[in-house]
């Protein structure tokens, strides 16, 4: 192994619970029933840390933690079947973009 290489998997650092410099907190931002943190409570109770360590070298730059992007993804999800079940009409013609504008 090179000098300055190691094997270890390290994550940037991740802390949801964290303080801001000024007195908001996220937990005091998102409100107790908000679906945030229904995605947070049930990824958290996956307990799959050990499987991501499984399966990962490592070595290479620091990533991200694979149980906040998993998060992230869940959620981002969810907004995008949310979107799709509201059904946006389509606006196909001139006429019809001219009328929104001037409404």
């Amino acid at each position: 192994m090179s000098r300055g290489v190691s094997d270890k998997i390290t994550y940037k650092p991740y802390n949801q619970g964290g303080q801001w410099l000024l007195p908001p907190s996220l937990d005091e931002l998102v409100p107790q029933n908000h679906f945030a943190r229904i995605v947070s409570k049930t990824v958290d109770e996956l307990e799959i840390e050990e499987a991501f360590a499984r399966n990962t070298k490592g070595g290479g730059a620091s990533r991200y933690n694979p149980v906040m992007l998993l998060k992230v993804m869940s959620a981002l999800k969810n907004i995008s079947l949310t979107e799709q079940r509201l059904k946006v009409p389509q606006i196909n013609t001139p006429s019809e973009k001219r009328e929104i504008r001037e409404g």
